[in-house]
């Protein structure tokens, strides 16, 4: 959507889009020390390290499996509206092309 609310793209997913910030895995840890246990900012599966303290990426994109093909996205930057129910909307769709594997 655009900063002026014009749907510009969309994408069917098989679930609601995951927050880049909870991939897969906790993005916080705790590391035991003699005076407290500080909360440190760890990397996600992807080895990316978002959003808190030293994060190397912002908390802005949004993870989701390509209803068509199956395959995963990962959308940056965007103001994502979900909905359980099909819309009336004028543009096309994001499509993920699948790659064979090798």
């Amino acid at each position: 959507m655009s900063d002026d609310g014009r749907v510009t793209h969309y994408f069917v997913s098989t679930a609601v889009p995951v927050n880049s910030c909870a991939f897969l895995s906790s993005t916080e840890d705790v590391e035991t020390q003699y005076e407290g246990d500080p909360v440190l900012t760890a990397p996600s599966l992807d080895g990316i390290y978002y959003g808190g303290s030293g994060a190397a990426s912002a908390c802005n994109g949004w993870i989701f499996i390509d209803a068509a093909t199956g395959g995963m996205g990962m959308a940056f930057g965007t103001k994502i509206m979900t909905f359980d129910a099909p819309l009336i909307l004028e543009t096309e769709p994001i499509l993920i092309r699948p790659v064979a594997p090798e």
